[in-house]
């Protein structure tokens, strides 16, 4: 009796998930160009102003700029394929971020400002919808000195010049949230005297990056 074999091979497909994360985050203060390391997907520039004076936006990527009671730009940011970027200004004081992105399958992107002549608040409602997702939120108080950011659970601050620098309070940071509705709020405080309300301006803006995934 001849017996007869048969083989079935499957093949199983496993779907990863790559999680967005930040490479790297370089803070300068009194630099108008700020240079990046390479090989990140995405990077997000942003800079903040104390005193009078014209500024621009930034040279690739410009995405917002807040202008003062003065008329003069007071804070921007930029994003932007480019690991170096750079801007004008004729403020005495200023700081300058970068922040390295990979990881991600998309994002969205939100923003507000208080453009009030001594703004001390502001506050930007957003959504998640992919679990997961990092949020990068970015909040400058120009001719301000302290900062604080409150609203958002796990909220973790990467760097911060509040209560370092002069008047141009920073703050970057991060949280791993899932999908629902969730709001960032920015106080800001002039602890140092003499400065002109009308250069303050509080600005925030918040960065949903979506995890990505692959197969193998």
């Amino acid at each position: 009796m001849t017996g007869r074999w048969s083989t079935t091979t499957t093949t199983i497909t496993q779907i990863h998930k790559s999680i967005p994360a930040i490479s790297n985050i370089t803070v300068l203060y009194g630099q108008s160009v700020l240079p990046m390391p390479q090989g990140a997907e995405i990077y997000i520039y942003d800079y903040a102003t104390g005193g009078a004076g014209p500024s621009t936006a930034w040279r690739y990527g410009d995405y917002e700029t807040a202008i003062d009671g003065n008329g003069n730009t007071a804070s921007a940011i930029a994003v932007t394929g480019s690991n170096r970027d750079s801007y004008g200004t004729q403020t005495a004081y200023n700081t300058a971020a970068g922040i390295a992105i990979s990881g991600f399958s998309s994002y969205s992107s939100y923003y507000a400002e208080n453009t009030t002549p001594g703004a001390a608040s502001e506050s930007d409602t957003f959504s998640v919808t992919t679990p997961e997702s990092l949020v990068l939120v970015i909040a400058m108080g120009s001719s301000q000195h302290c900062i604080r950011m409150n609203g958002m659970p796990g909220f973790i601050v990467d760097n911060t010049t509040s209560g370092i620098y002069d008047t141009e309070a920073l703050i970057i940071g991060h949280a791993y949230l899932n999908p629902g509705s969730y709001n960032a709020t920015m106080n800001t405080q002039a602890c140092l005297g003499g400065q002109d309300s009308d250069n303050m301006v509080d600005t925030v803006a918040v960065f949903v990056f979506a995890p990505s995934n692959y197969t193998g």
